[in-house]
């Protein structure tokens, strides 16, 4: 397989030092080393990897064999090949390899761009009132990360965000003994899967951001493998029965305005990378409807879509469940739980009649945390299928940084700066102010103002009538 020329945002300027000060250098035959031990990679014999430092300091020999590794980004062996989900090696030109439990994911939202790349017209281009018209595309973003100092303890090398308990889980580590003598956990033995904080930036590297058109398909390969293992209840089910209940494209509603202007609606981005429907008066849906005459709830309710479109109601359920990827999530699918969401009981009837899915062969945990999926496949690699099942494009620093300035996405992190609205595993909510609590601040403040003037009112009064007496008797107030 060819690989993939993806670009890492982070070492854009390491990358253009080390292809000026460090080309004579990289003429050597000798594969430069990045100063780290090499550790084995399990069930994998004479299979080494090499953690390559990103940190100031390093050469820039060490600084390009990460961004060529940067560049294989999600590259495996042939899908097509036996078991190969299992594989889980990812090596550049100085023979440096990534597990794959070491790379991480997360969910970063939505933009809309409306003068897409050349590209991108050539290859999304659609008809409009039978001419030809650039539309305006949706894109869903998400993010990958790697773990330079991962260790080989797999699953149990992390903590992870619970977005239902809203703390950190560690229960990964103690399930493997990855606690110090007295049982209590060292964080820096089991890290946190962070990649979505800026403090993050410590253990996790970014890759690069990408960027998906057809994000429907990213959602169907989401939630049939990863998803399956990792939502609880019935949110698999309604959320893989409801994927396709999302437009990608501008379509015209049944709804007119008084007038007969038409109206057209596509996917819409929130704050926090959440999604709804927007509505819009154009048919490349580029400008927002902002009357009063009619509501998107109104529209749902005319059943436009042929019905298929989710209800005010089950879009804020889909935005609950899809809380869980906002946070750092690992490439390998994996499962906390063994009861998980999407289970119904086949697991536990599978395990009871000894009918499990062999163990997977690089499992460091020994099937700990063995995630079967809905397609049939054992701890897939997440990241892979993004790469080879979607229409997945790199996103540029210039769209990234646009996709924050509408204000669709979570935070993005960029050379230690960090932009959009941060959430540290809330779901961000719009602040409403309580009118009965500002009118009571109100009053206590008319008050207090009362009484400020009375007083200042009483000592001018005060200091008049002294000035008017004989200072040399004395004074003597009536009682």
């Amino acid at each position: 397989m060819a690989p993939l020329g993806l670009q890492s945002l982070v070492l854009v300027a390491a990358t253009l030092t080390s292809l000026v000060s460090g080309r004579k250098q990289h003429q050597n035959a000798v594969p430069p080393s990045t100063g780290k031990d090499w550790i084995s990679l399990h069930n994998k014999q004479g299979v080494e990897f090499q953690p390559a430092p990103a940190a100031k300091g390093t050469t820039p020999q060490q600084q390009r064999a990460l961004r060529q590794a940067q560049k294989r980004l999600l590259q495996e062996e042939s899908e097509e090949s036996s078991e190969s989900q299992q594989v889980l090696s990812y090596v550049d030109s100085a023979e440096t390899y990534y597990d794959a439990y070491a790379q991480a994911w997360r969910y970063v939202g939505f933009y809309t761009d409306c003068n897409p790349a050349q590209e991108d017209r050539r290859r999304h281009r659609r008809k409009l009132n039978d001419e030809e018209e650039d539309p305006c595309q949706r894109y869903l973003l998400w993010a990958a990360y790697v773990d330079l100092g991962y260790t080989g303890l797999g699953i149990g090398e992390y903590q992870f965000w619970d977005t239902y308990a809203e703390t950190w889980d560690t229960s990964a580590c103690e399930k493997v003994g990855n606690v110090n003598e007295d049982g209590e956990i060292d964080e820096t033995t089991c890290k946190r899967m962070n990649c979505h904080m800026p403090e993050g930036s410590k253990n996790w590297h970014l890759m690069g951001y990408y960027k998906e058109v057809e994000y429907t398909e990213w959602f169907e390969q989401l939630f049939k493998h990863e998803g399956y293992c990792v939502w609880q209840g019935n949110e698999y089910n309604f959320m893989y029965n409801n994927y396709g209940a999302w437009p990608e494209g501008c379509s015209e509603t049944e709804t007119y305005l008084k007038d007969g202007t038409a109206l057209y609606y596509d996917t819409k981005a929130l704050p926090n990378a959440t999604m709804t429907y927007g509505l819009y008066t154009d048919a490349r849906c580029s400008v927002d409807y902002e009357g009063d005459e009619v509501t998107m709830e109104q529209v749902l309710l005319n059943g436009d879509g042929d019905g298929d479109l989710l209800s005010v109601e089950y879009l804020d359920y889909w935005n609950e469940a899809m809380e869980i990827y906002r946070v750092c999530q690992p490439c390998r699918a994996y499962a906390l739980n063994q009861g998980y969401g999407g289970d119904d009981g086949r697991r536990r009837r599978q395990l009871a009649e000894g009918k499990q899915r062999r163990l997977e062969d690089n499992d460091p945990n020994n099937g700990l945390f063995q995630c079967d999926d809905a397609a049939g496949y054992t701890n897939v690699n997440q990241c892979m299928k993004f790469r080879t099942k979607t229409d997945m494009e790199y996103a540029s620093l210039e769209e990234v940084m646009e996709a924050t300035l509408q204000g669709g996405v979570t935070s993005v992190t960029v050379d230690r700066r960090t932009y959009g609205s941060y959430r540290a595993g809330r779901t961000e909510v719009e602040i409403v102010p309580d009118w009965n609590l500002m009118w009571i601040a109100c009053a206590v403040l008319g008050v207090g103002l009362a009484s400020l003037l009375g007083a200042i009112a009483w000592t001018t009064t005060r200091c008049r009538a002294l000035k008017g007496n004989n200072l040399k008797e004395p004074l003597i107030t009536e009682l």
